[in-house]
């Protein structure tokens, strides 16, 4: 993220899955996350995500939270 002046390496879907499956507590997907890569984060099982820039950096807010919602609650059953 170009927020932090030293970002984390990121783990990618992977590892993202792999800290679900094996943690007792909520694991939160952060970093990096939109429209494109949005399907992959959720099939990694994330059900707690961030997506401050995605959200922040467009003038239609309304819009883009709709469209994460639609994709969202096909895996937030």
């Amino acid at each position: 993220t170009p927020t932090k002046e030293k970002p984390d390496p990121t783990v990618g879907t992977e590892l993202l899955q792999k800290a679900v499956t094996m943690s007792s507590i909520p694991v939160v997907a952060i970093g990096g996350i939109n429209e494109k890569n949005i399907e992959a984060v959720l099939k990694a099982g994330a059900r707690n995500i961030a997506l401050v820039r995605y959200f922040m950096q467009h003038n239609n807010l309304r819009e883009r939270i709709k469209t994460i919602l639609e994709t969202c609650k096909h895996y937030w059953r």
